[in-house]
């Protein structure tokens, strides 16, 4: 069996933590493999940090050729090669935005060589090292790994079961920009750590490999128009300034019950896949306080459940409000353009374990 490796030192805590992290608990896990899986090979991006850490720690190698460029384009490109050279699990070490990545690379592969199920075949199992990893695609958590028992560990790697998540496909004029687990955005700032300081970080300067601290503001202008396209009807669900930030996002049990969550508690009961939430205010920051928070209350938001095939669509948003996907940055858009969010399930196979808690 070959198992693909990519590792982003990037993501959460920054390069210095990260290599110390991954060098003590890559050989564990990878050890933990071994012992479940008939690995025959590691396939890894030639001269990564992921080549690097495992050749420092006597991990057999075959190298994909692919130019480092540190940049998601390198993680997307790494994953589809990884499938192609016929990787059966895919082990991805970063934040969700790192993850959500390699998912779309597996699509990709799939999608260039569909006739032989390149991609279908892939599982991906992640290992959460980012600002948040609360994406469906997270098996281990890396504080978990770290705090785990050898007995723990083996415990949870034998329990691997396969899962498909709910997916986000994202996209403006009928073209894919990426795939979400989580959560898709479309605002000007996104929750990232920067140099162990979690800020609200500027999007569309992150796109461009600047993390700034940017100013969190509303979408939503004179011409916005926020759309459910379900299989019936479509429903106009909110327009101008009550579209001050739109979230489709994944929705799981643990909603359930928790009635301050508002719809979205309902969402999770009718066992929907997903959410739509618009605000009038923004809703995805990190930099908040008490009294930021009363100055900005009250907080309307309305909640629509999402199914199988439901579609978002937004139309009229500010100009250079950024797309993002389960933490990616993605695109800018402008006013003209339309922002579509499909809801789809059974595109990427994840494994997690079933008796970790």
């Amino acid at each position: 069996m070959k198992i693909g490796l990519l590792i982003n030192l990037q993501a959460g805590r920054g390069p210095a933590y990260n290599r110390m992290f991954v060098a003590t608990q890559l050989p564990r896990l990878f050890s933990g493999l071994r012992a479940l899986m008939p690995v025959t090979a590691v396939l890894v991006p030639a001269e990564s940090p992921a080549a690097i850490i495992a050749r420092e720690n006597s991990i057999p190698l075959v190298t994909l050729a692919i130019t480092p460029r540190g940049n998601r384009d390198e993680t997307v490109t790494a994953v589809r090669l990884a499938c192609q050279a016929g990787a059966e699990v895919l082990v991805v070490v970063g934040g969700d935005g790192t993850l959500a990545d390699a998912a779309l690379g597996i699509l990709l592969a799939q999608k260039m060589l569909p006739a032989v199920g390149v991609g279908t075949k892939v599982r991906l199992l992640g290992v959460g090292i980012g600002t948040t990893n609360v994406g469906a695609l997270v098996a281990f958590k890396g504080e978990e790994l770290a705090g785990a028992t050898a007995v723990q560990l083996d415990q949870w790697l034998q329990s691997l079961q396969p899962f498909k998540p709910p997916a986000l496909v994202a996209g403006v004029a009928d073209e894919i920009l990426g795939v979400g687990f989580n959560d898709c955005t479309l605002g000007f700032t996104v929750p990232a750590t920067v140099q162990g300081q979690r800020l609200d970080v500027d999007a569309a300067a992150m796109m461009a490999g600047r993390h700034e601290q940017g100013t969190v503001r509303p979408v939503g202008g004179p011409e916005t128009e926020v759309w459910l396209r379900r299989k019936q009807q479509p429903l106009l669900v909110a327009r101008g300034c009550e579209a001050g930030q739109i979230i489709i996002g994944t929705v799981d049990e643990r909603y359930i019950g928790k009635a301050v969550a508002g719809g979205v508690c309902l969402t999770a009961l009718a066992r929907a896949p997903a959410a739509l939430v618009v605000a009038d205010k923004p809703l995805t920051r990190i930099n908040l306080d008490a009294g930021k928070m009363e100055a900005v209350e009250p907080v309307t938001t309305r909640c629509f459940s999402l199914s199988t095939g439901d579609r978002v669509a937004v139309k009229g948003l500010l100009d250079n409000t950024v797309i993002c996907v389960d933490g990616n940055p993605l695109s800018k858009v402008s006013g003209e353009q339309e922002v579509t969010v499909a809801v789809d399930t059974g595109l990427v196979t994840c494994l997690k374990p079933v008796n970790k808690h």
